[in-house]
């Protein structure tokens, strides 16, 4: 087809170079490039188009698919503008657009792997420009489009109407401890999962400690065969699940522009961030699905609303997450399973580790944090009012719509900038508490 493409051009007197490229694939990615320089030359405009939809239901769709979607439509935008944005940057001229989706706005049923990715895209495409204007390179410009249905062969097939036993948690020695303890005081039977065995093992003695039940396993969340064989373990050893809370999370906070973002990192940030709800949910849901009951809580960001500098990677997976849940949520709806509910909770800072070791630190700003405990009481709180969003504090609601209404300079100079006026996108100064980790 792309030969077929470039005839077209070269017939109307235009010049063209054809190339086939799998983008999802970095190191073919980086291969063709370096061909495209020696034989062509600096690119100038790079266009991220490429994209690919299977239309299914969650639980019907392969866990190949789900990850074959993220690595087309979304990583593959980190590999081509890794390849052709030092040539940009050196010159200080370059345009790059990248092709999202309406639904990168809103998760839709049958599409939770789809618009999740687009809703990446989006926050990936917006964090680039922000870390440009940082590096003072305002001559190269991004542009992400968000075009409703299109008929293309891409959605040949596709309408456009879509039509309390045991928790199961996620447990750090922040949000994640905090929100064990709290779900032990209202009796629950936790099933702890961690990748640090140690960790895990004093929570759920803390647990027993004062009464309570707790079970820990030690888990690769981002390892969607250990997520599949440690999820039987529990069925057989403990029992079903009812609520599940995904909070692991990782973050690198380096800059895209210039490099620091390595690309095994950006595969990592995605894995543990996004794909991992995919196969924890997969893991647990069909129990939920057979008694239509039950409760998945997912914890995203305040990144989740926007892209950031120094955050190109995070922010992007967490606006996957806040629109993963939105699909999951209006499917659960579609398929009549009311008993179901999803909250997704997006914080601003809460007073962790993962917090404090930002290099963020190292300014004389101050923004303000919360506590663990009290976050996860609030989370709670939604979810005995099975509240879908809980943007913490309240006024990010505000800021979210905001961000929604006005023009792109308007925000950038009043409310991005309140924010992000230092060098670092998160400007702390408290002195945290010694028990203060995630």
């Amino acid at each position: 087809q792309v030969k077929s493409v470039a005839e077209e051009v070269k017939s109307k007197g235009r010049e063209a170079h054809a190339y086939v490229v799998d983008c999802s694939k970095r190191e073919e990615v980086y291969e063709a490039a370096g061909k495209v320089a020696n034989e062509v030359g600096v690119v100038s405009v790079l266009v991220n188009n490429a994209g690919i939809v299977t239309g299914r239901w969650l639980m019907e769709a392969k866990d190949d698919s789900i990850e074959r979607t993220f690595n087309v439509n979304t990583l593959a935008h980190y590999w081509t503008v890794k390849a052709f944005l030092p040539g940009m940057m050196k010159r200080n001229r370059g345009h790059i657009v990248s092709i999202a989706s309406v639904m990168a706005f809103q998760g839709v049923p049958k599409l939770s792997d789809y618009s999740a990715s687009k809703a990446a895209a989006l926050s990936f495409a917006e964090s680039l420009r922000y870390e440009l204007r940082r590096q003072g390179k305002d001559g190269v410009h991004i542009t992400a489009i968000c075009p409703y249905h299109i008929r293309t062969q891409l959605f040949k097939g596709i309408t456009t109407r879509f039509p309390v036993l045991m928790r199961s948690l996620s447990p750090d020695e922040g949000l994640g401890r905090q929100l064990a303890l709290q779900f032990a005081k209202c009796g629950a039977t936790l099933v702890l999962w961690d990748i640090d065995g140690r960790k895990i093992g004093a929570v759920a003695e803390e647990i027993r400690k004062e009464g309570g039940a707790a079970y820990p396993y030690v888990v690769d969340c981002s390892k969607r065969e250990e997520v599949y064989r440690m999820a039987g373990r529990v069925k057989e050893e403990v029992g079903n699940v009812a609520v599940l809370v995904n909070n692991a999370g990782i973050a690198t906070e380096k800059a895209f522009v210039n490099g620091d973002l390595k690309d095994e990192e950006i595969e990592k940030t995605y894995a543990v961030n996004a794909l991992a709800l995919y196969w924890t949910v997969r893991a647990f849901l069909s129990w939920m699905l057979d008694s239509n009951y039950g409760y998945i809580v997912n914890i995203a960001s305040v990144a989740a609303f926007g892209g950031y500098p120094y955050s190109a990677d995070y922010s992007a997976s967490k606006a996957a997450v806040l629109n993963f849940s939105e699909a999951l949520r209006s499917e659960l709806i579609a398929t009549g399973r009311s008993g179901i509910s999803v909250t997704c909770v997006c914080p601003l800072l809460i007073n962790t580790r993962m917090v404090w070791e930002s290099r963020a630190l190292k300014k004389g700003h101050s923004e303000p944090t919360m506590e663990p405990h009290y976050v996860a009481r609030r989370i709670l709180t939604a979810m005995a009012d099975k509240q879908f969003l809980l943007a913490l504090p309240a006024i990010l609601h505000l800021a979210r719509f905001l961000k929604s209404m006005l023009p792109q300079k308007a925000y950038d100079t009043y409310l991005f900038k309140r924010f992000f006026e230092s060098a670092n996108p998160l400007n702390l100064t408290r002195v945290p508490s010694s028990s203060s980790n995630d």
